[in-house]
């Protein structure tokens, strides 16, 4: 009896959504690990007797070495992406591990700035290492599955982080009657921070086993991109691409608002809404959970669809969904009834996340493979430096400000510093809808650039 023989296709096809399996739930405890530390900064601020300033810089801290996402993103160019992948997930997972060991401020300080060094080469790999394994009219679905992570991920670092925290441990001037206690991890925080960092040290193993792809493999018949030394003509020209300019600054835009909200959510659903820090986790964790999923995998789904209307799709669905976005977050700041606040935070968490899968796809789709991982570099390095890097610290110190020089108290100080948030992410829906006439042309001149540079190759 014969055995059956395999389609290389249908293998390839599977590989790939292995793959994609895989990086996504390395991408669930990328940002399990990231979140942790939101729900319980309440716990951090009492135990080093901290500001909201200072909650805010070690937030921002996690987000500094973005500043190195060039070089990371010349070296995702160069040479093979599954050692990065494999450097980052291990690297976040230790500086997580060491800080549930923290002494004081800076010592946290620097080891969120840690965690970030790690998380840092993996987001700028992974989206290009996917977009070699699936066509550009399926990128759309495929990153939103990825970042589908996102939402369910930092669901469960708040649930985490909020049920440790307040569950397990006992503050420092308690009696000490553990291991635990013996090397400095007292408080149910450092716990969270303990649980959070081990599964990356597993997970890191399967992406050593992950074959590399081919860059470019899937943008045309003609043959892969064959790596080699940068092409900086083509860094210059994705600086010049109107459409890639403008999805940085909405994704900047949209980033700032969720960066900011995924700080201080957990600490305003205390101080206004008066829940527990378990309960503040974990509600909130399940609105992101459900809403963020369904808006993720949605967006994908609908901007994909809606290419067979226009090839704009993937800046006009994200459009709609920021503006629309930024009017609930509004509303839902705005109110003091739990019920409405609970109503506008699920529609505008649903129509935020709508925006993951077509903006990262648009990326792709204009950037030319040789320099992809540099792409998502550039945009990666802004959107965090502008937007999540800045917005925590921002808000925190405008918390203090109304509170010690404009005589608001503790909890409507945080109530309208927030209200930063739902403007910004307005605008960046406006410069999409405005900018969305270049994206099918920038589309066009990548694929005319991509087919001459293949044949001069081929002559």
């Amino acid at each position: 009896m014969s055995a059956k023989v395999r389609n290389p296709r249908e293998s390839a096809a599977r590989y790939a959504w292995y793959v994609l399996t895989v990086l996504t739930f390395i991408n669930f405890i990328n940002y399990v690990d990231r979140y942790i530390f939101a729900s319980c900064a309440k716990d951090v601020e009492i135990s080093f007797n901290l500001n909201r300033t200072q909650i805010g810089l070690l937030q921002s801290a996690f987000f500094l070495p973005y500043l190195l996402s060039p070089l990371i993103g010349y070296l995702g160019d160069r040479i093979a992406r599954r050692g990065l992948l494999a450097v980052g997930v291990f690297l976040w997972s230790i500086a997580t591990l060491w800080s549930a060991i923290a002494s004081d401020f800076w010592h946290l300080w620097i080891a969120r700035a840690a965690t970030g060094v790690g998380e840092l080469c993996y987001g700028i790999i992974a989206p290009a290492f996917l977009s070699d394994l699936f066509s550009k009219e399926r990128r759309a679905r495929t990153l939103a599955w990825f970042y589908v992570a996102l939402p369910v991920g930092t669901a469960a670092g708040y649930a985490l982080g909020g049920y440790v925290g307040q569950h397990t441990g006992h503050t420092a001037l308690q009696p000490h009657n553990s291991f635990l206690c013996s090397v400095g991890i007292h408080e149910g925080w450092r716990h969270a921070f303990l649980i959070g960092g081990f599964p990356g040290i597993v997970l890191c193993i399967l992406t050593i086993f992950l074959r590399e792809p081919q860059r470019g493999a899937m943008e045309a018949a003609e043959g892969p991109i064959v790596s080699g030394k940068i092409d900086w003509q083509q860094v210059r020209e994705l600086l010049k691409t109107k459409s890639f300019l403008a999805n940085v600054f909405a994704t900047t835009a949209m980033t700032f608002a969720i960066g900011g909200l995924a700080q201080w959510a957990p600490t305003y659903l205390q101080d206004i809404h008066h829940y527990t820090s378990t309960e503040a986790g974990t509600y909130f964790g399940i609105i992101i959970a459900i809403a963020g999923s369904l808006g993720t995998a949605a967006g994908g789904t609908v901007s994909d669809w809606a290419r067979k209307y226009t090839r704009a799709a993937h800046f006009v669905v994200p459009a709609i969904t920021l503006i629309l976005s930024a009017i609930f977050l509004f509303l839902g700041l705005y109110t003091t009834d739990k019920s409405l606040f609970w109503g506008f935070c699920s529609a505008s968490v649903f129509l935020m996340f709508c925006n993951s899968g077509p903006l990262n796809a648009a990326v792709s789709n204009v950037s030319m493979p040789a320099v992809r991982a540099t792409a998502f570099a550039i945009m990666i390095f802004t959107i965090h430096v502008l937007g999540d890097a800045s917005s925590p610290w921002l808000i925190g110190r405008t918390s203090d400000y109304l509170e010690k020089s404009r005589g608001f108290d503790h909890s409507d100080s945080l109530r309208w510093a927030v209200q930063l948030a739902p403007p910004v992410m307005f605008l960046g829906g406006v410069v999409l809808l405005i900018c969305a006439k270049y994206l099918p042309l920038d589309m066009a001149s990548m694929e005319r650039r991509l087919h001459r540079e293949r044949r001069g190759r081929a002559d």
